[in-house]
């Protein structure tokens, strides 16, 4: 009986991720006309992502309520381990489902950003002449709007930024969101497997070696955003950065465990 359940599970879960593949697949094929026809304008794009992620909502739920309605109930007849083991298999799927779309959303945006590169490029060549005497004025920037006094006639100029170099300073958010996104799941899945075995031992304490590496973790993902990011706009890492949002969960999560504390000297 454990046996053909579990195969029934499976089987709908299969069929979820299959939906899953058939959304992704019809979306990007849109989305890629979307980002086409409004090279210069990234709300669309949000909302089109805002859509999608409603729909990938949707798979979510139906994982749960079916669960909770149909599956749970008979594989709690079978025992409690099995019911266990059943609801663990429903936690990782969904968790799958949010990383495929995570990754389907990222990468769509940084394709936003890949397309809009040639046009900042432009943009940041692109002559601005003053409004006084006609000469071409000398920018500090071309992703600001900025007050210039000409060197030719000293008239001020009131000149508004190139809306394609502004923008694509998202472009280093989008990257580095990308190429980081697999360290998150990865922290997210070790956070799962630290659960499960904590409830395999009674729910005892989290050893102080687990926060460590979670900590190390943290650390690997903000250096990597950083680095990613610094790298796409040709800026320096922003170190400054990485030590904040460490800082931040030293704070509001590691140093609220009295034995890391303790362990740590605090």
């Amino acid at each position: 009986m454990s046996d053909a359940l579990w195969q029934r599970w499976e089987a709908f879960l299969a069929k979820i991720a299959e939906r899953q593949g058939e959304i992704l697949a019809e979306a990007e094929e849109g989305i890629r006309e979307i980002i086409n026809s409004f090279p210069e304008d990234a709300m669309p794009l949000g909302n089109a992502l805002q859509g999608m992620r409603f729909r990938i909502e949707e798979l979510k739920q139906k994982v749960d309520d079916t669960w909770e309605q149909q599956v749970a109930p008979k594989f709690d007849e079978v025992g409690a381990a099995f019911a266990e083991k059943g609801r663990d298999r429903k936690q990782d799927f969904v968790a799958e489902l949010a990383a495929k779309w995570d990754l389907f959303g990222a990468q769509m945006e940084a394709l936003f950003y890949q397309n809009l590169q040639p046009r900042a490029a432009e943009g940041e060549k692109k002559l601005v002449h003053c409004g006084g005497c006609g000469a071409p004025l000398k920018l500090p920037s071309r992703k600001d709007a900025v007050s210039h006094k000409c060197a030719a006639c000293g008239a001020l100029n009131q000149v508004l930024a190139e809306t394609a170099v502004a923008l694509y300073q998202g472009a280093g958010h989008a990257r580095a969101q990308l190429e980081s996104l697999p360290l998150r799941h990865e922290i997210e899945r070790f956070r799962i497997q630290v659960d499960r075995q904590r409830r395999a031992n009674s729910w005892a304490p989290e050893p102080v070696e687990s926060l460590d590496r979670w900590l190390e973790m943290e650390r690997a993902y903000w250096e990597k955003y950083a680095q990613v990011k610094a790298a796409t706009l040709g800026t320096p890492v922003d170190q400054e950065l990485v030590r904040s949002r460490v800082d931040q969960f030293m704070e509001f999560t590691l140093k609220r465990d009295q034995r890391w504390r303790k362990a740590k000297g605090l």
